[in-house]
């Protein structure tokens, strides 16, 4: 049993002997899970066999090349990846590979896959979330990407670059530094609240 097992089952013990709500932990454990899974998920996007696959994947449909436009990675994305409202939670998938082959998913498999290319074809780039303040729900996720020594918002689930104020119309915008946080997860294992570059 890891320690991570061995704290939850200490923790569900103590609350049905004492009849303590497991709410009050839920936040703590739920924020871990949610920081450790972004951080988990962009060292896997870092491994050479993940860059290789999709390195390969994006040389076979461009046929030659390798600058790729951040255009030209939604062109490659959205051959691959079609939006479906109706995945259930065995459909998620964080590895590219596997978003590649089961071929839809949301805002989340989006980002992933487009940070994927960029890893894979040299370019500087972060995973970006919108989370509920009790890291219970992502509201949505979308990536940055370092272009000329600035870092731009990259929306590859609705080919948008750089327009972050369309956000501003999501139900989620008007209760960001409360009920919605955004956090970066960045290339060398750093998750980061960056609520205060969107409020």
């Amino acid at each position: 049993m890891n320690r991570m097992s061995k704290l939850l089952f200490a923790l569900g013990l103590i609350s049905v002997c004492s009849g303590v709500s497991l709410i009050v932990f839920a936040r703590p454990i739920n924020e871990y899970f949610f920081k450790s899974g972004g951080i988990e998920e962009m060292n896997l996007l870092q491994k050479l066999e993940v860059k290789d696959a999709i390195k390969t994947n994006i040389t076979a449909y461009f046929g030659s090349g390798s600058n790729y436009t951040i255009e030209e990675l939604f062109q490659w994305e959205n051959n691959y990846l079609k939006w479906t409202d109706t995945l259930s939670i065995f459909d998620r998938h964080s590895d590219p590979r596997e978003i590649l082959s089961f071929g839809q998913g949301k805002c989340q498999e989006y980002a992933t896959l487009f940070a994927s290319a960029c890893i894979a074809t040299g370019m500087d780039v972060k995973l970006i979330v919108c989370e509920k303040a009790d890291y219970s729900n992502g509201a949505h996720a979308w990536n940055q990407v370092l272009v000329n020594g600035s870092w731009i918002d990259v929306d590859s689930s609705l080919s948008m670059v750089n327009s972050s104020n369309r956000y501003r119309l999501w139900d989620w915008w008007s209760g960001l530094g409360t009920d919605y946080l955004i956090f970066a997860f960045e290339l060398n294992g750093i998750c980061e609240d960056i609520t205060d570059q969107f409020a």
